[in-house]
């Protein structure tokens, strides 16, 4: 795998193409990244109305992580939370490593290096 394959803009663009694909299907970036605490995390319950702008009801909330279930109750509690591949054997990718991706561009691009 190279290193375009890789990038998230590639990802972004290929997700747009694939949802063009969807009369019912609309595509939102939701940019977080003034919802970062000091550690890096994201603060998930300040993102949650950035959510509710663009999808105000939601029936199903889909994500690999059980650990999710309690912020998607508390966040979504009129859409039931179903797992898809939690142990990661169709799609092994998740967002922490895309996050991570993020990170290894922003460095390459910076020409920072470990």
């Amino acid at each position: 795998m190279n290193d375009s394959e890789l990038e998230v803009e590639s990802r972004i663009q290929q997700l747009e193409r694939v949802c063009l694909l969807y009369n019912n299907v609309e595509f939102h970036i939701i940019d977080d990244s003034t919802l970062k605490r000091e550690d890096g995390t994201t603060d998930w319950d300040l993102e949650t109305p950035l959510v509710r702008q663009w999808v105000p009801k939601m029936d199903f909330v889909y994500s690999s992580e059980p650990s999710y279930g309690a912020y998607f109750a508390r966040a979504y509690p009129e859409a039931e939370h179903v797992l898809v591949d939690v142990e990661r054997k169709t799609y092994p990718i998740s967002s922490t490593m895309i996050r991570a991706m993020k990170v290894l561009e922003n460095k390459k691009q910076c020409n920072i290096t470990e």
